[in-house]
């Protein structure tokens, strides 16, 4: 004689609707990092591409200065605005450029001497 158990194989109706919560709420997630993902690869992609305005911003440091270090050329307004004492122009050498994907700021290292005169 067989005995039967007192449940049936298979799932409840309650089981069923949990589970299809937790997927749905899964996939919410999943899609919400996957458009957070793509808008910063678009963003990324559209800061490498660029061709921004650079600034050359001067040493802040006296000692710097007087010792020829070169100014730094900037993505961004500089802070202090500088002028040749005897005007004309600057001649300037790109030694480096730096990109922080973090602050998305760029910088690069500069030498520069004043211009001849036209």
């Amino acid at each position: 004689m067989a005995t039967s158990s007192g449940r049936s194989r298979g799932f409840t109706l309650v089981e069923v609707i949990v589970a299809i919560t937790v997927l749905n709420v899964m996939v919410a997630i999943f899609c919400q990092s996957a458009l957070a993902h793509g808008q910063i690869v678009a963003d990324l992609e559209e800061w490498c591409t660029s061709s921004p305005v650079y600034f050359v911003d001067p040493q802040e440091r006296p000692l710097a200065r007087s010792l020829g270090w070169p100014a730094d050329l900037r993505d961004a307004e500089p802070k202090a605005h500088w002028e040749s004492e005897s005007g004309g122009e600057y001649e300037v050498e790109v030694l480096s450029v730096t990109r922080d994907l973090a602050t998305l700021t760029t910088v690069a290292r500069v030498s520069h001497r004043q211009g001849s005169k036209p």
